[in-house]
């Protein structure tokens, strides 16, 4: 029987698979999933992996063989059971899922606004340094929402049927602050993250739960 603090970090995999398939869509580039195992079938776009492990006990063998036909790439490691140090890869991410309970309605913060058209978001991408990351077509997504504030941070949120995800924020921004922003646009909704060291720390603070690693492997 699967326990509660299994479902929710099933659901922390599953809102992270979401964010991928959102964005790889983005980019017209196809994906595949077979035995537990998401993987892209083209050069993924910056900052994103190659292979993502869906479930626990995912093959190395089935991984290596995904990821072959790219030189450079990353392998999302979702439960943290995969070795592939053996094999060219390193520890790039060291970090823990995270999961915070539904959040009631709020009104967006002070200062912060949608990003809406193609110039706001090319000048939002040179503040972020992320080229390459976020089309304009993400501003016509429904699930995203690129956001940001006046005096110069910003972050998207990413609403997927299980939980929403604040990712990319940048900036002076605290972890109860962003909170804030799925709680605006998203109620009644769990928001999941991963962390590691101060950043982590200031995530359980703010009511987030620990529930396993999420460990990226590149090479």
């Amino acid at each position: 029987m699967i326990g509660p603090m299994d479902q929710r970090l099933d659901t922390c995999v599953r809102a992270s698979l979401d964010w991928y398939s959102d964005v790889f869509a983005l980019h017209g580039i196809a994906t595949a999933t077979d035995d537990g195992l998401w993987r892209a079938l083209a050069t993924p776009p910056p900052l994103h992996s190659a292979a993502k492990s869906l479930a626990r006990g995912v093959r190395e063998a089935d991984v290596l063989a995904a990821v072959a036909q790219y030189e450079v790439c990353s392998v999302a490691d979702s439960f943290g059971d995969l070795d592939l140090s053996g094999h060219g890869f390193d520890v790039l991410i060291d970090a823990t899922w995270l999961l915070h309970d539904a959040l009631d309605p709020a009104p967006m913060p002070a200062g912060w606004e949608r990003v809406l058209d193609p110039s706001h978001l090319s000048a939002w991408v040179d503040l972020h340094g992320t080229p390459g990351v976020f089309p304009d077509a993400v501003l016509e997504h429904p699930a995203f929402a690129v956001l940001a504030r006046r005096d110069g941070p910003g972050a998207v949120v990413h609403a997927a049927e299980v939980a929403v995800t604040v990712a990319h924020v940048f900036g002076d921004v605290p972890v109860a602050e962003w909170l804030l922003l799925a709680a605006a646009l998203h109620p009644g909704r769990p928001v999941v993250d991963y962390a590691a060291g101060s950043a982590l720390e200031e995530a359980l603070e703010a009511g987030f739960v620990a529930l396993g690693p999420q460990i990226v492997w590149a090479r």
